[in-house]
């Protein structure tokens, strides 16, 4: 197999190492202690993740999407 794939990586190491300090702060904070306190770190690390990945500043966008929540005239950001 890995004669026909030369440009894709055996492992997934990158992968994981962008994980590990989400994983580092579940394990030293006891996670969370809700379903949905689960499902919110679950999408706003993929957010974040994503944000950080395009190279977009992270802050910035959780604010507006904040904002947008609780005012109408402000408009909900777009990944």
């Amino acid at each position: 197999m890995k004669s026909f794939l030369h440009a894709i990586s055996l492992t997934n190491n990158i992968a994981e190492r962008s994980l590990r300090h989400i994983v580092l702060w579940r394990k030293t904070s006891y996670g969370t202690q809700s379903q949905e306190g689960s499902r919110f770190m679950e999408r706003a690390v993929s957010v974040w993740m994503t944000l950080k990945e395009q190279g977009k500043e992270v802050f910035p966008f959780f604010f507006q999407a904040y904002q947008s929540t609780y005012h109408p005239q402000v408009t909900a950001p777009v990944i």
